[in-house]
């Protein structure tokens, strides 16, 4: 059976409890994510299949909170929702972009994302609720976008 199609855009506040339950369901956190400008993916009825997030600061970004439904997995879904956020980085000229995860650095690795130290990360992009409560010893990946 061929998969539904599905287009991503951004979220509206009613998709809030829709991204909330998705990362409650991969086990996520979902910490800030009121503060987060979230895209989702829908599918042919219009439920949100998968999400990802962005935080700006400064000329920093953080990319968190992607997840894409256990039904819906394996049919690139997570790969466009990350390149739609990479794609409003550079829009907005962001320098470079971090995020945080102990799952899926492989999956990361494949956009140019590198781990580095935690140590080395500098910035406003430190404020973020990610980096000082919910994953404070998670090893950080990052791209330059410059």
């Amino acid at each position: 059976m061929p998969p539904v199609a599905w287009k991503i855009e951004k979220a509206n506040s009613s998709d809030l409890k829709s991204a909330r339950r998705l990362l409650l369901e991969a086990d996520l956190p979902t910490q800030g994510l009121e503060e987060t400008e979230i895209w989702c993916a829908r599918d042919g009825s219009d439920r949100v299949v998968g999400i990802a997030g962005l935080e700006t600061w400064g000329k920093q970004g953080l990319l968190r909170s992607v997840v894409v439904d256990t039904k819906s997995r394996k049919n690139g879904i997570g790969k466009a929702v990350v390149e739609r956020i990479l794609k409003e980085a550079r829009t907005r000229d962001l320098s470079e972009i971090y995020l945080l995860t102990e799952t899926a650095p492989r999956f990361f690795s494949k956009f140019g994302f590198k781990k580095v130290e935690r140590a080395g990360v500098k910035g406003r992009v430190l404020k973020s609720v990610e980096f000082r409560e919910v994953c404070p010893d998670t090893a950080p990946m990052k791209l330059d976008l410059s």
